[in-house]
């Protein structure tokens, strides 16, 4: 009997994973998913830049690889889902309101607490973004796949839920279509938000006006 394949989904928090795992180990019904939580945005991450940002994931995957006792031959592909936070946006609808204690999200502007801080996040993490291309770690098939603006704006309509509510998100979520997968892909694949004409014209959509606020995920492309 030949040995399932590994298709490895890196996802930024805890509520992500929660949300999605079920999901995708039941459409890659003949492959092993593992779920691997960078508890974080590599992407706007200090010290990772576009020159250095492909061996710090990869370097990542290793590590993980290693600790779960697989190797590179055994991983068919490697799926890695990010928010995109405005990110594209022109620094013009960057509003600065020092009462605010984090970025608040709208369909038309970021609100945050120091707008400088903002445009050089949003700077930073553009570059990294555009950096990671179809290739990674010993040419396994790598695709990066967007949530805007961010999980919770794309699975429930809220950009700007607390960590209580990505929680109480997560499970309703994975109730919804627990026994539906097929209706999961629908829902993914054929709403308002999903770009799923092709993989590089929904990055080319994303990266325009205002989309990278809106609420829009090509992660449908996934499940083709």
């Amino acid at each position: 009997m030949a040995r399932r394949k590994i298709v490895l989904v890196i996802v930024e928090g805890p509520s992500d994973a929660d949300s999605l795992e079920l999901y995708f180990s039941k459409f890659f019904d003949s492959n092993t998913v593992h779920m691997k939580i960078m508890y974080g945005d590599i992407t706007s991450k200090r010290g990772i830049n576009q020159s250095n940002i492909k061996a710090r994931l990869g370097n990542e995957i290793k590590v993980y690889a290693e600790n779960n006792h697989f190797k590179a031959a055994d991983v068919q592909q490697i799926i890695h889902l990010v928010d995109t936070d405005g990110a594209f946006v022109d620094d013009s609808v960057i509003i600065e309101d020092e009462t605010k204690d984090k970025f608040v999200y709208t369909l038309q502007s970021v609100i945050v607490p120091n707008r400088q801080v903002a445009i050089e996040r949003n700077e930073h993490k553009r570059e990294n973004l555009n950096a990671l291309t179809s290739v990674m770690w010993n040419n396994i098939p790598y695709k990066i796949y967007y949530m805007s603006c961010n999980l919770d704006h794309v699975l429930h309509d809220k950009p700007n839920a607390t960590d209580e509510e990505k929680k109480a998100n997560s499970l309703d979520f994975t109730e919804r279509y627990y026994d539906d997968i097929n209706a999961f892909i629908k829902f993914i694949s054929e709403s308002t938000f999903s770009q799923c004409t092709g993989y590089k014209e929904s990055w080319d959509y994303i990266k325009q006006d205002k989309h990278s606020l809106e609420r829009n995920s090509n992660l449908g492309l996934c499940f083709v």
